[in-house]
């Protein structure tokens, strides 16, 4: 069976008047956020809000506890997701940007104890592990597991490898994304893609190279993986 997010809006007397994109757009994260909490927590985490972002090209994703509240008072916890690697990347690989974030918030909702915003520690790490999703600040094997900025890759045959692929063998797929939109309306791949590139440097010589959040750089001369900075 096909998986198809919400495609249309309804009038006061329920009839349908049109395709929101809005709806779609929304919809489209929807799907993974729920598929992802029953296979691999157990329907454990709260609902929470799903947000895009584009403050900053380097942020893929981001989890925000309490990030937004109702009159009564009560609270919800916020997802957000940058747009412009819809598109850009496998749609595996952004899958488990959601993944990521939502471990977060099954960190800030049953971990033993809270930490700095942020900040990737060893628990969430070793629930990042139980999913398939080691912790790595180059995105390959051997990087550094904790930190402010951390990325991660995807075991194959994994917890995380075996739910997404059955979450695509239903039909999944995202209609929506920044990237495309811009590239079909501006006519400049090459600088659309470029955007999602970030500065590497060596911690011993200071050498320097962009690429993709992704890109796994050793340094020549000392042999070294090549760090992500600001």
């Amino acid at each position: 069976m096909m998986l198809k997010p919400p495609s249309s809006i309804f009038d006061g007397v329920g009839r349908t008047t049109h395709t929101d994109p809005t709806d779609e757009i929304y919809g489209q994260l929807q799907i993974p956020v729920r598929h992802f909490n029953a296979e691999l927590f157990g329907n454990q985490l709260p609902r929470c809000v799903l947000t895009l972002t584009m403050n900053s090209k380097r942020t893929l994703g981001y989890f925000r506890p309490d990030g937004f509240n109702q009159k009564d008072g009560s609270s919800c916890d916020e997802i957000a997701m940058n747009p412009r690697i819809f598109f850009e990347d496998d749609l595996t690989y952004v899958c488990s940007i959601v993944v990521h974030e939502m471990a977060h918030q099954w960190k800030q909702r049953f971990g033993k104890k809270k930490v700095r915003a942020g900040y990737h520690c060893t628990e969430w790490g070793a629930k990042m592990d139980e999913l398939g999703l080691p912790p790595s600040n180059t995105g390959r094997p051997g990087g550094k597991r904790t930190g402010y900025q951390m990325m991660h890759y995807i075991e194959k045959g994994g917890t995380f490898d075996l739910s997404c692929q059955r979450l695509l063998d239903q039909g999944y797929a995202m209609q929506w994304g920044f990237c495309q939109q811009r590239t079909v309306q501006r006519g400049d791949l090459k600088r659309a893609k470029a955007k999602l590139k970030i500065k590497f440097v060596c911690p011993e010589c200071k050498e320097a190279v962009w690429g993709k959040p992704s890109t796994y750089v050793l340094c020549g001369d000392h042999k070294i993986a090549m760090e992500p900075v600001d």
